[in-house]
């Protein structure tokens, strides 16, 4: 005799299963219509409450958006590299050769961007959407026993 959940727990009250709504189909021209409306109320709303980006450092609001560095092309690069982060856990978990050090690798690098657009340091050693470029530094003030006489 097979013993189930029921048997044990009592006989459940029979409670009133709400019933789907049917999915609305609309017609093409009516999604394209729908689609426009939506776009034009989002164009509305972003003209009357633009986004206030409290969280984003005055630096990196004042950088030109062809700037390297500017707010828009670190944002695009955290997206990119968002979107590669599911690939890679899934060969991480399948154990391909190298996947765990670059989901770290990639999870670092998203976390230095936002650590930027919060602080507006820049601590990361490359740049770019795939860090295809590296930084080059530059000397701001000389430091040393040489320099100290001048």
């Amino acid at each position: 005799m097979k013993i189930t959940k029921e048997d044990i727990l009592g006989e459940r009250p029979k409670t009133k299963v709400k019933p789907l709504r049917k999915k609305r189909k609309l017609s093409e021209e009516a999604r394209k219509a729908a689609g426009e409306r939506l776009a034009k109320a989002r164009e509305e709303r972003q003209k009357l409450n633009p986004p206030k980006l409290s969280h984003v450092h005055p630096d990196v609001l004042a950088l030109p958006p062809e700037h390297v560095l500017s707010y828009k092309n670190v944002m695009s690069w955290i997206k990119y590299n968002k979107e590669m982060l599911p690939g890679l856990k899934k060969q991480k978990r399948m154990n391909v050769k190298g996947s765990i050090a670059k989901v770290a690798d990639i999870e670092g690098y998203i976390r230095n961007l936002q650590t930027y657009i919060r602080s507006g340091t820049y601590v990361d050693l490359f740049y770019g959407a795939d860090q295809e470029k590296m930084v080059k530094y530059k000397v701001v003030w000389p430091a040393g026993d040489k320099y100290e006489d001048e």
